[in-house]
């Protein structure tokens, strides 16, 4: 049996792959650990859920925080992911430069088919770079799983918020919502 041979990337090779079209801008990748993984592709319910986050972040936070929708993050040499929201300090720098991990105030994944992935695969990498609060938004449990005080490879504290709750930033103390503002709207109620 052969084993493949993997190439590795960093992320001024990967984003001038991106620049001279060899990566479509409408393929959904993003580079983790010197990889180039293919992104699971975004359904409704997903669409619906980053939508109506985006929405309750901006009444909650606009004035003080800038909100980054699906766009990437430098996290480090050889990772790029792109989550589904970030709460970023307002800096004109993002003009010139991509946010890195000290400029994210909480990040958000919203997990419809990925929840496996995202606990899996890039919580370990955002502990290790050092993003002090993870929302985990279970779009199938209608919960938020809230990761805090990162260590090596993980988090310290993980609470799961269920639907009629209400979750608090740690990082951001004018932010309080109830799930019900969340999920009840995907529900169609």
């Amino acid at each position: 049996m052969t084993l493949e041979p993997r190439l590795r990337f960093n992320v001024d090779r990967y984003v001038a792959m991106h620049e001279k079209g060899i990566i479509p801008e409408d393929m959904r990748v993003e580079l983790l650990d010197g990889e180039i993984l293919q992104m699971s592709p975004i359904g409704s319910r997903h669409a619906f859920l980053v939508a109506r986050l985006h929405e309750l972040l901006y009444i909650a936070v606009h004035k003080t925080c800038l909100i980054y929708d699906q766009n990437p993050l430098e996290l480090s040499d050889k990772s790029m992911p792109q989550p589904d929201l970030m709460v970023l300090r307002k800096s004109k720098k993002y003009l010139d430069a991509l946010p890195i991990p000290n400029d994210v105030l909480l990040l958000i994944e919203v997990s419809d088919s990925s929840a496996r992935y995202d606990r899996q695969e890039k919580l370990p990498r955002y502990a290790e770079a050092g993003l002090t609060e993870v929302w985990l938004v279970d779009a199938e449990q209608s919960t938020v799983e809230q990761y805090t005080s990162p260590l090596t490879d993980r988090y310290a504290n993980l609470v799961i918020h269920q639907l009629q709750q209400t979750i608090s930033s740690h990082n951001l103390p004018e932010l309080k919502l109830a799930l019900t503002e969340i999920f009840e709207s995907a529900e169609g109620t």
